[in-house]
């Protein structure tokens, strides 16, 4: 598993009219137009820690037993193969 992402935490950041999401060095990651659509940078902020919270999550699930027989967990791979560009 790669990540290729920028990495984290990123954070929103609003400074005069661009709302934009930054890495730790204040990069911005994704810029968010119009103003009104500022609320989705506060999720796209939260990427990096969601994914980190899933792949731990899946982690856990797996350690404790809970195989491929899970739709949820199929889905979750499903997700973090398409994340590290392992799907088709």
């Amino acid at each position: 598993m790669t990540d290729r992402h920028t990495p984290g935490p990123w954070t929103f950041s609003f400074n005069g009219s661009s709302p934009k999401v930054v890495d730790a060095e204040g990069k911005a990651v994704c810029m968010v137009t119009p103003r009104k659509n500022a609320w989705n940078a506060h999720v796209i902020a939260e990427a990096p820690a969601m994914l980190d919270a899933l792949r731990a999550l899946l982690f856990d699930c797996e350690a404790h037993g809970l195989t491929d027989n899970d739709a949820h967990l199929r889905e979750v791979r499903a997700i973090l193969a398409r994340i590290d560009g392992d799907a088709d």
